[in-house]
């Protein structure tokens, strides 16, 4: 998948609003599909966009902040798996909508609070933690059907790569200037170099 550019930055601090508006909007309408949608008080993105060090092969972590209502919010998914399931679907079309695996999870009650996890409360547009670890090394892999991560090289795995919205990056690279991440900039994507 080529991420989309609104996405193609190191922090979601400095994401675009009106994408940032558009990415909870569809959140919250995951959360409402959920078994748990009740229970639901934020969306924290934690992981290497909270960290200010994502780069363009990121993924985006969020946690599911159900506070207090952590083990409900559980208990209702086992006895709603169907519920679940569909939910589950609405966000893999996600991934393929913003080309890069959104993957929400239940880790925490409120990541925010725990100063020792950087995350960005969607609900409150605001940064929460002090602690930034950089990713040191790109791990990139696959999961195959089987649960197991596979390395893989994308320079001979993805036989070609298309970006869908190379139409619009010109008014992308206005918008975010230096910030925005190129393919080809780095050595984990000079393959994609255009």
């Amino acid at each position: 998948m080529i991420k989309h550019p609104a996405l193609r930055i190191a922090a979601i601090e400095d994401c675009d609003p009106a994408f940032l508006d558009q990415l909870q909007a569809d959140l919250e309408t995951f959360g409402r599909m959920t078994p748990y949608g009740h229970l639901i008080k934020d969306f924290e993105i934690d992981g290497s966009y909270a960290m200010r060090c994502a780069t363009l092969m990121s993924d985006l972590d969020i946690n599911i902040a159900t506070g207090e209502d952590l083990k409900e919010s559980l208990q209702l998914t086992e006895d709603n798996k169907d519920v679940q399931a569909v939910a589950n679907q609405f966000i893999r079309a996600l991934s393929v909508k913003y080309g890069l695996m959104v993957s929400p999870a239940r880790k925490y009650p409120f990541a925010k609070n725990n100063p020792k996890i950087m995350c960005f409360s969607l609900r409150e547009r605001k940064t929460y933690g002090t602690v930034s670890r950089i990713n040191p090394h790109l791990d990139v892999g696959v999961v195959g059907e089987d649960g197991l991560t596979r390395s893989f090289n994308p320079s001979t795995d993805i036989p070609e790569m298309y970006d869908p919205w190379a139409s619009t990056l010109d008014q992308w690279r206005e918008k975010y200037g230096e910030k925005l991440l190129e393919f080809g900039e780095t050595p984990e994507t000079a393959w994609m170099k255009p």
